[in-house]
């Protein structure tokens, strides 16, 4: 019979290692095999006898234990149907005949095929198209998701409207490829589009009046669902009901993790500092009040050091409603073989204080990710909610990248409405770091950084059927030489709002397959900072962005880009847009329609090599519409930019030089009336996916102009007639 290894004593000797850097011991209570004193020291009185916990094998089951024993020597089985030989023939990670593993991945109904185990597969695992995507296994449909044109390789990605950017859509699905599913969900069911802290995917709260996890209902606290804890109310001795709380974390921990499925501990407010949380596949709940036997969620302080959760072997878990005072959540897997098997994390209100100490050890506030080899699609989703973390002051050589929210190596990740501060002399420190992943969100994060190269968000992909997507985040760049968001393979950036406070630095960095729509990118309090950087090959769509360089430096600037579609963006910088000296010279298309170019010293478009193929419609300020810096005369008129006579030039047309002011007060983006960039753009249909929506999220087009014809305006505002 093949043996696993006893997760118990593996989970103890972690909770030793992590509790090293408690201030205090941990308190030990009393385990199954423990009985308990004959009297009270100090009252004399004799107590009844309890019969003691006979458990053998270790595994929290025996005789005289809460639950009974049916397999006794064998710890991964204790019930009478599950004592035939605990084994994992295939190596998928799925076992036959185990109880305790049965609860972490469930049964194998495929024991000999290492790419199925759940009942509903077939063994027919085949990619009939050659696309990289399958259809009846399981592995790989973890892996890429299933094949939705299982005979046309130029489809199989499945996904859904997503409006909240939250990874989880609403109705039906559509069998797209490439960046065509940018913006869109790869699950369906969210019963709250509007709103990123409520889909499938989400942790649910306990008593907290919201329907967080689209169950149709809230989970209400109760002695069959949860165990309680209050340090003020509690016992050692105590049952852990709502009546009668332990006073420990750790007592909790025990007591929940002896039912199956486990139960979830709820924590009164107190301060538990003095204890180190190792989790298994226990849940933990703190903001809670015990007040007169109600438990009941207010967001009362509960207070602990750490929480470190080995997890290896665990398939679901939730911190929520903590503040740790130390090294924060670290959820990591020592396991060299299966990677990480979390499916759910959500922290709420943290509020993380790490010194230079702690930063040596281990730098970062919330810590996803592997120890050892990556077992690619082996977590489903991982999220990151409502937390508040905060750096030190610690120093770093230039080699060493703490990342304050690092999310990698999991199939669902979600970050979303954390409050990020990286402080000063954190040297190439990063807000939110996203690596290795299939599908990735970050949602209405707020980001301060302010220290010697640092990023306040990164998502990095992996291959053009991944995607990534930053919505509705706002970050704040200050210090020497920081960068806002960096985005790189099939990525979508939309909603953002990144302000750039520094001499030097850069708001955006997009290379690689990158839609950026509706941000609003502003460098222009940084002299010589550029607002959006576009670099390395790939395609790159501009749509409805407000970018604002500063007055002397680039608006946009482009090193170099095999496809680059702008369309009804308002930019502005000296120039607005700068083609260097790195860009190819043979670029596949460059596309510029319906946008305003307000230029400065040198005109809108500085070019040098690069070839602009298609100028329709779009408004340059300046006395320069294109410079060239070779042979060629700069186009200074709007007729000679439109007589498309350049090398390289497709077409041009519609192109104006208006001269206009920008709003006194307001947003400096926004058209006024009168303004003469209404209603004399064009449909953009044609050469581009159209986005019938502004940088504000009004409808295009609008009659802006009250003549009874709505046309689409130039840049990244829609006037709208009642303005």
């Amino acid at each position: 019979m093949t043996k696993t290894i006893d997760m118990t004593y593996l989970m103890w000797w972690l909770a030793i290692l992590l509790c090293s850097a408690c201030g205090e011991s941990m308190p030990v209570s009393s385990g199954p095999g423990d009985d308990v004193e004959a009297g009270d020291p100090d009252t004399g009185e004799e107590e009844e006898e309890i019969n003691p916990c006979v458990d053998p094998d270790g595994d929290g089951r025996g005789q005289g234990c809460p639950e009974s024993d049916s397999c006794e020597g064998d710890p991964d089985n204790w019930t009478e149907s599950g004592c035939g030989e605990c084994a994992d023939w295939d190596l998928d990670g799925y076992y036959t005949n185990c109880d305790r593993y049965f609860s972490i991945a469930g049964p194998d109904w495929w024991p000999y095929d290492t790419d199925n185990w759940t009942e509903s597969s077939s063994v027919n695992c085949v990619d009939t198209d050659g696309d990289g995507y399958y259809f009846g296994c399981d592995r790989y449909l973890l892996r890429a998701g299933p094949d939705c044109a299982k005979d046309d390789a130029s489809l199989w990605v499945l996904s859904y409207q997503d409006l909240d950017g939250d990874l989880f859509g609403t109705g039906e699905g559509l069998c797209t490829a490439g960046a065509a599913h940018l913006g869109r969900a790869p699950f369906v069911g969210d019963c709250a589009d509007a709103d990123p802290l409520r889909s499938p995917g989400m942790v649910e709260i306990p008593n907290d009046g919201i329907d967080n996890d689209c169950s149709g209902e809230d989970l209400v606290a109760s002695d069959a669902v949860a165990v309680f804890v209050d340090a003020a109310y509690g016992q050692s001795s105590g049952l852990g009901t709502m009546e009668d709380p332990v006073d420990t974390i750790t007592e909790g921990i025990r007591l929940a993790s002896m039912t199956t499925p486990p139960r979830i501990v709820i924590v009164a407010g107190g301060d538990y500092s003095t204890e180190c949380e190792v989790l298994t596949t226990v849940s933990l709940f703190g903001g809670f009040s015990s007040s007169g036997g109600e438990w009941i969620r207010d967001s009362s302080t509960t207070i602990v050091e750490s929480i470190g959760a080995e997890t290896g072997s665990v398939i679901k878990l939730a911190v929520d409603g903590f503040t740790a005072t130390s090294t924060g959540v670290s959820v990591l897997s020592t396991s060299s073989r299966t990677g990480v098997h979390c499916e759910t994390f959500q922290g709420s209100h943290w509020n993380v204080l790490m010194d230079t100490g702690t930063l040596e050890r281990n730098p970062y506030g919330l810590h996803f990710g592997e120890t050892a080899y990556s077992a690619v699609g082996s977590c489903r989703m991982v999220i990151a909610a409502e937390n508040v973390i905060t750096t030190g002051d610690g120093r770093f050589l230039e080699d060493v990248r703490p990342r304050m929210l690092w999310l990698g190596g999991y199939w669902g990740v979600l970050a979303v409405s954390n409050q990020i501060t990286v402080a000063a002399d954190e040297i190439g420190s990063v807000g939110i770091f996203s690596d290795r992943y299939k599908e990735a969100a970050a949602t209405g994060n707020r980001i301060n950084v302010d220290g010697e190269s640092p990023t306040a968000l990164e998502m990095i992909g992996v291959d053009d059927n991944h995607r990534n997507r930053a919505t509705a985040n706002t970050l704040l760049l200050e210090g020497n030489h920081p960068s806002g968001l960096s985005l790189g393979i099939t990525s979508l950036a939309d909603r953002n709002e990144i302000t750039l406070n520094s001499l030097h630095g850069l708001g955006v960095h997009a290379y690689r397959d990158v839609l950026l729509d509706g941000n609003l990118i502003d460098a222009s309090a940084a002299p010589e900072g550029t607002a959006l950087q576009i670099h390395d090959s790939g395609r790159i769509e501009l749509v409805n962005n407000a970018i604002r360089g500063s007055q002397d430096y680039h608006g946009i600037e482009i090193w170099g880009v095999e496809e680059l579609i702008m369309t009804n963006n308002t930019v502005s910088g000296s120039p607005a847009l700068y083609f260097t000296s790195n860009s190819a010279e043979s670029p596949n298309e460059i596309v510029i329609v319906n946008n305003s170019l307000i230029g400065g010293a040198h005109g809108c478009i500085l070019d040098i090599l690069h070839r602009v193929r298609t100028l329709r419609s779009n408004n340059c300020n300046a006395t320069c519409f294109i410079s060239y810096q070779m042979d060629f005369p700069s186009l200074d008129s709007a007729e000679s930019v439109n007589a498309c006579d350049w090398q390289g030039c497709l077409e041009a047309s519609g192109n104006a030089m208006h001269e206009f002011e920008l709003p006194a007060s307001g947003p400096w983006y926004l058209l006024s009336n009168g303004s003469p960039l209404i209603d004399i753009g064009i449909d953009p249909t044609d050469v581009t996916r159209a986005v019938p929506v502004d940088v504000e999220g009004d409808s295009r087009p609008q009659d802006g102009d009250a003549n009874g014809s709505a046309e689409w305006d130039i840049g990244a505002d829609e006037l709208l007639p009642t303005e």
